[in-house]
């Protein structure tokens, strides 16, 4: 997660939602003028106003990705697309869910 040192005036900024192959999934803070790094998807840009509230249910509610849809965060913070959550609301089993490139999250222990 970001710090709220980590947002510029005068700059804009945009979330990149990585993955590892171990399943592991994270949310990072990108600079508009930087670089993109290697992750799965991205949001649009967003207001450092939305990004300074550091409420990533918040801001997954309001930020679109590029190409469309949304993503979702659980309560530990682990991002899904509308395609997994979508299935998990449908009580799927896990084998059954569409997950991005085919790789489930690794989601807090029960």
């Amino acid at each position: 997660m970001w710090n709220f040192s980590d947002i510029r005036d005068n700059h804009r900024y945009f979330l990149a939602l990585a993955q590892l192959s171990t399943g592991r999934r994270r949310v990072v803070l990108c600079d508009v003028d930087e670089a993109r790094p290697d992750a799965a998807l991205f949001t649009e840009v967003l207001s450092n106003e939305l990004l300074l509230t550091r409420d990533l249910e918040k801001i997954s509610e309001q930020a679109p990705l590029l190409g469309g849809g949304r993503f979702f965060v659980d309560a530990h913070g682990v991002w899904l697309t509308e395609e997994e959550m979508c299935a998990l609301e449908d009580d799927k089993d896990d084998y059954d869910v569409p997950w991005l490139n085919g790789i489930p999250p690794v989601f807090a222990p029960r």
